[in-house]
């Protein structure tokens, strides 16, 4: 299987909605930092830390989601 049906099967699977919905939480939760310097007026800022994190893990299917969603959380965390 090339990359790229690899990266369709990924965007097409049901893991993906799992994986959608806690970007989501992460971006709603105040405790973490999900602002994004290039949002327009038309994409809110939750749509693209989704969106943007969504075309990361698609292109590198190397990547364990679980793990990467986690060390998100680590990274974006605000710390008082």
């Amino acid at each position: 299987m090339t990359n790229a049906q690899s990266r369709l099967k990924f965007l097409a699977s049901d893991e993906l909605i799992g994986i959608r919905q806690t970007l989501l939480d992460i971006a709603a939760d105040p405790h973490y930092n999900t602002k994004s310097v290039y949002t327009t007026a038309e994409q809110p800022e939750s749509s693209v830390f989704v969106d943007k994190h969504i075309a990361y893990m698609s292109n590198n299917l190397n990547i364990t989601p679980e793990q990467y969603l986690s060390n998100l959380r680590l990274r974006t965390r605000i710390r008082k």
